[in-house]
């Protein structure tokens, strides 16, 4: 009877771990960024300590932008003293599609990256090398590229791409353009989405090396077109500067969407592979830079 309380009991403070630990809600106030001849909108919750540190925290290609739940959960959950600015990319939530029209490379949103972060410099008193800029998918792309030419505390793409695909698989490249399109309400050509995406292969992205200390973030269940394939040859493109995390079970929406998992099975998943996530995310926060 002892042994099947025991082990009911560690079931139960097992199941009850992730829930509690994803509880949290922070105050967001809703911000206006001005950029490049247009605005952008954010969602910034102000952390405990004046000194940092600062994130900019960029979404993937879904039409919610910062509402989609695997961000709002980043926002609410992340260590209480970090201030966050969670960014609409323009076209995408709240954000309206003028910067895009303005952009030759209409998928290079790193001028609304270098926005976010001069919002914050500028309006939050924050220092440039106490930034951590974490970007999810499509966000993490954009992260990178910032973080090539100036250095920051730390980046973090989660589920970076391999925009190579795109190259020499026409089916996989149709599929992008109409899912771009639907998330931002701006259809291209596939000769403009292939000339987009090109400046965001790995080789374009690692060439040069980052100059922000760069950790790359994957689920262990990712897409087969994630960078996370590619390790052996970015380690050998920049040697000892790249640092990985895969999160284990994890998709690569880790658990917020189509898990087809019945209940209770879904939450528990979801919640446990976010409790991972965020926890990793905090401990790469809280630490100096490199």
């Amino acid at each position: 009877v002892a042994l099947a309380l025991t082990i009911l009991t560690v079931a139960i403070v097992v199941f009850a771990i992730p829930f509690i630990y994803l509880s949290g809600v922070r105050e967001v106030e809703e911000v206006v960024i001005p950029a490049n001849g247009y605005e952008l909108r954010g969602y910034y919750a102000n952390g405990t300590a004046s000194d940092g540190p600062w994130v900019v925290l960029v979404h993937g290609n879904r039409q919610s932008g910062q509402n989609n739940p695997l961000y709002q959960q980043i926002v609410h959950q992340l260590d209480r003293q970090t201030s966050v600015l969670g960014l609409d990319l323009s076209g995408f939530g709240q954000s309206s599609p003028a910067g895009l029209s303005q952009n030759e490379s209409f998928f290079d949103r790193s001028p609304d990256v270098e926005a976010a972060i001069n919002y914050l410099i500028e309006q939050k008193g924050a220092r440039q090398e106490r930034i951590v800029l974490v970007g999810h998918s499509l966000g993490a792309a954009q992260v990178l590229k910032v973080a090539q030419t100036r250095r920051y505390q730390r980046v973090i793409p989660i589920g970076l791409g391999d925009y190579t695909v795109y190259l020499d698989n026409q089916r996989l490249l149709e599929s992008y353009v109409d899912k771009f399109g639907a998330s931002t309400g701006v259809r291209v050509s596939n000769e403009m989405m292939l000339n987009s995406v090109s400046q965001f292969t790995p080789e374009s992205l690692f060439s040069p090396c980052p100059e922000t200390p760069t950790v790359l973030v994957f689920g262990g269940l990712d897409h087969a077109d994630t960078l996370i394939h590619q390790r052996e040859r970015l380690d050998n493109l920049c040697t000892d500067e790249l640092r990985w995390i895969t999160v284990p079970f994890a998709d690569h929406m880790y658990g917020t969407e189509n898990t087809r998992l019945p209940d209770p099975l879904e939450p528990f998943y979801s919640r446990s592979v976010l409790t991972v996530l965020i926890w990793q995310l905090n401990q790469l926060i809280r630490e100096p830079a490199d």
